[in-house]
């Protein structure tokens, strides 16, 4: 998709809460994906942030749900791109697309008193506790735990994640035990 006009007049009034709004759930996301993808919290959130301004445009007209799910991708496309994971070799799922330096700053304005969330809390979640496994799974399991974990549906993640449904549904049962396994394996080790 070719990068948009940034959002103006109406459009980044009706914006910016929908962004507000939905910073309960991008800190803490892009703290947990930064982990999995080796990628700094601060850098998923704001490029998503501008990535999704700078695209606002297209799809700012759509129900929340399906506008939701496309901040969704873009945060997991952004900690893969960020962490260096955007072109795995068992599959190519699809690129993080660099927000133009105009969207990054507009972005940046809506979030001047960034903080970090608390990371123990982030711990204390069940599904967060192994985020250092996640460094040993595969790339294709890596990638489907983590959309798993954050409930993308299958028909999203399929062609996310570059792969047919026939081939996600194959694929699916081989990385979930691989990531049991090794979450397991975490497990036993912590202190």
């Amino acid at each position: 998709m070719t990068p948009g006009p940034v959002a103006r007049g109406r459009d980044a009034v009706e914006l910016a809460p929908f962004l507000v709004r939905h910073d309960a759930l991008l800190q803490p996301r892009a703290a947990i994906l930064g982990h999995a993808y080796g990628a700094g919290a601060h850098d998923v959130f704001l490029l998503t942030r501008a990535a999704l301004f700078d695209r606002w445009p297209q799809f700012g007209a759509a129900p929340e749900d399906v506008r939701s799910l496309e901040l969704t991708l873009l945060l997991v496309r952004t900690a893969r791109s960020v962490g260096g994971h955007a072109t795995p070799g068992s599959h190519r799922p699809r690129p993080a697309l660099p927000p133009p330096p105009r969207a990054v700053l507009a972005a940046r304005s809506l979030e001047p008193t960034w903080r970090h969330p608390d990371p123990w809390r982030l711990l204390a979640v069940r599904a967060a506790r192994p985020l250092r496994a996640l460094a040993h799974l595969d790339p294709l399991a890596r990638d489907l735990a983590v959309l798993r974990w954050l409930d993308v549906p299958v028909g999203e993640a399929a062609p996310e994640l570059g792969l047919s449904a026939p081939d996600l549904d194959r694929r699916l049962g081989a990385a979930m035990a691989q990531w049991e396994a090794v979450t397991a394996a975490a497990g036993e080790a912590a202190p």
